[in-house]
């Protein structure tokens, strides 16, 4: 069909966007702003998994069962914006999207406001909220963080299978980075290292090194 047609060419851009990405934060932003732009969202974002940092203050603590790491939230997109509130950290295993981290399966329901895993369906209710999709960032068989939306539409099972291929693209876009992240840190370690060892061979054969500096104009 012709939305199908549109959703696997969104796909493809998305894909090659991603790949380009060289930050999380970059990778989260784009996810979360496509599906609130071209896949119905009404708002959507995306958590990692960190370690805590915030354990004494954090809005979530009575239910943090774990300990030591938890989910951060890096992005939001559409009606809510902020990544301060409530939900900045959630305990991995608690509510749904703790729990989509915590069983590493994805969580899709077309009728929200019944849904006795969300914690507050008066909310729900209140925005006219009916559909929300899950999905953990899988980095081989570890979880590594959740992407999710919340819709005013029911989402159509081929949109389901387009989420789903989505957040794979995501997840390997997070990896990527990483990945990227740790060769430039190797990179420069490298160059320090080098630089290290050149400056103990001068010292030790008893050389002077010699830096130019620039002169200062004329009427300094």
């Amino acid at each position: 069909t012709w939305a199908m047609n549109q959703e696997l060419l969104a796909i493809s851009e998305v894909q090659n966007t991603l790949i380009a990405c060289r930050t999380e934060d970059e990778v989260s932003k784009i996810i979360t702003m496509v599906l609130t732009q071209q896949f119905g969202a009404y708002f959507a974002r995306v958590w990692l998994r960190r370690p805590g940092d915030i354990c004494p203050e954090c809005p979530m603590r009575g239910h943090c069962t774990i300990g030591g790491e938890c989910l951060h939230l890096i992005e939001s997109a559409g009606y809510y914006t902020h990544t301060d509130g409530n939900h900045r950290r959630i305990p991995v295993g608690a509510f749904k999207i703790g729990q989509i981290a915590n069983e590493a399966s994805p969580v899709i329901c077309n009728d929200i406001v019944k849904d006795e895993r969300l914690h507050d369906r008066e909310w729900a209710e209140s925005h006219e909220l009916q559909s929300f999709a899950g999905f953990p960032l899988m980095s081989g068989s570890e979880v590594i963080g959740v992407v999710a939306m919340f819709s005013q539409q029911r989402l159509a099972p081929h949109l389901q299978e387009t989420l789903s291929i989505l957040t794979r693209l995501t997840a390997e876009a997070l990896c990527n980075v990483q990945q990227f992240e740790e060769l430039q840190q190797a990179r420069t370690q490298a160059e320090a290292a080098n630089i290290s060892k050149l400056l103990d061979r001068i010292l030790k054969e008893g050389g002077s090194i010699n830096i130019d500096l620039p002169q200062p104009p004329e009427d300094y």
